[in-house]
């Protein structure tokens, strides 16, 4: 058995169907885990309820987010927002 935390757990046979599921790469950016570990088991906290394996940057990303999808949308926003600001603004004095 593979144990996320204390309470999420998933047998090997399991975890090998759903990495098959996501032909082998993290369910968020599609690629293999860079640090060459498995994919994380991500959970759904307080709960038992797998939601997908992920790579150790992802994993951790959501995890900062505190797995908020607003704080998600918000960084979104704001890393739309900074591209456009990219363009204008050469120099920017802070006061």
């Amino acid at each position: 058995m593979l144990e996320t935390g204390q309470r999420t757990m998933l047998s090997n046979d399991d975890y090998n169907e759903l990495l098959y599921a996501q032909k082998g790469v993290c369910k968020i950016c599609d690629k293999a885990c860079s640090t060459g570990k498995r994919l994380s088991v991500d959970h759904k906290h307080g709960t038992r309820i797998v939601r997908g394996l992920l790579c150790l940057k992802c994993n951790a990303g959501i995890g900062m987010f505190q797995d908020s999808p607003g704080l998600l949308f918000s960084a979104i926003k704001y890393l739309q927002d900074a591209k456009k600001l990219d363009r204008r603004i050469v120099g920017v004095k802070w006061l």
